[in-house]
């Protein structure tokens, strides 16, 4: 399947006020606190429930004050943006951002991620997956991936049942299409989601695309919304647009419809389109200013132990980046 354009490339970062040197984390100890900020959905959840925070509580004596805050990328770093322009905390020691968005790709070129501990990861260095170290050593160790997953379609199989192996569904015009499926089509708000599924749904490749790609990507889309297909575009609020049945058809995180099915919602599908899905991974990191950064490290190295692991991935099911979870 077709991967986005966007990976982490090393940088020179010799200049940088935030360097790699082990001297950042001196004197910077356990207080017991963690603040963790994440995508809804995304964490282990049983009446109410995070056992794996509970557990990291038992074990390493850690409280965690967990938030799922982030809808999409771009907005979750205006959010946070203030605070790293001012050197001020942001409220979290740990963010969860995506490899192929322009939010983390601001973080990075800002300088605004801290340096991870590297003598800390002893988990992640014995059951890490070669890609999650891939990972870690190209954003300069300051990325470590929480999970990774796929972008695509899901559809109401008792309401649509044409088109279920192809990107067309959205994107058709005709206005057959248009007819059953009016207002009933949501789409992404995050620009590179949007713009990497219309990609493949005129057949280019996001890995190989070009400028000119875009522009075709964009006149695809403006076609799909002024055709009256989109009722709207979401967050990650949209999966529960599509088990209320507000939509039929919607640009979805494959993990969400996984989750959705388990918990009763049989007739949401998700779409393994001939034009290919996108691949991402999102990823765990410490913003400057984070007021409990080695209580941060402890928590980041204590999911990569393949115990802890295998529950997280049980419930959100996403893929994993511990081949021991398995």
């Amino acid at each position: 399947k077709q991967k986005t354009a966007y990976e982490i490339r090393p940088r020179d970062w010799s200049s940088d006020v935030c360097s790699s040197d082990l001297s950042w984390w001196a004197g910077k100890s356990k207080t017991g606190t963690l603040n963790f900020a994440n995508w809804p959905y995304y964490i282990d959840t049983y009446n109410g429930k995070h056992p794996t925070l509970d557990n990291l509580k038992t074990t390493q004596g850690i409280t965690t004050t967990y938030s799922e805050v982030i809808e999409d990328n771009p907005s979750f770093y205006q959010q946070i943006r203030p605070s790293l322009q001012a050197g001020d905390p942001t409220g979290y020691d740990i963010i969860v951002m995506t490899d192929n968005a322009v939010g983390l790709r601001y973080l990075l070129n800002g300088n605004y991620l801290v340096p991870l501990d590297d003598a800390a990861l002893t988990n992640f260095k014995k059951y890490a997956s070669a890609s999650a170290k891939a990972v870690y050593a190209n954003s300069d160790k300051r990325l470590i991936p929480w999970q990774s997953g796929m972008t695509s379609l899901a559809y109401n199989s008792s309401k649509v049942t044409t088109n279920t192996k192809s990107l067309k569904m959205a994107f058709d015009t005709s206005s057959s299409n248009v007819a059953k499926l009016r207002n009933r089509v949501g789409m992404l708000s995050d620009p590179i989601e949007l713009g990497n599924l219309a990609l493949l749904a005129i057949g280019k490749n996001p890995a190989t695309s070009t400028p000119a790609d875009w522009q075709l990507a964009a006149t695809k889309l403006r076609q799909q919304r002024d055709s009256g297909l989109v009722k709207a575009y979401y967050g990650n609020d949209i999966i529960n647009e599509l088990k209320l049945g507000n939509l039929w058809v919607g640009q979805v995180y494959s993990g969400d419809v996984f989750q959705a099915r388990i918990g009763g919602n049989k007739n949401l599908v998700l779409m393994n389109p001939t034009e290919g899905v996108l691949l991402w991974t999102d990823n765990m990191c410490i913003p400057t200013g984070a007021e409990h950064p080695r209580d941060a490290m402890i928590a980041i190295d204590y999911f990569y132990d393949p115990a802890v692991a295998a529950v997280l991935a049980y419930y959100v099911n996403y893929m994993t980046p511990v081949p021991g979870a398995k």
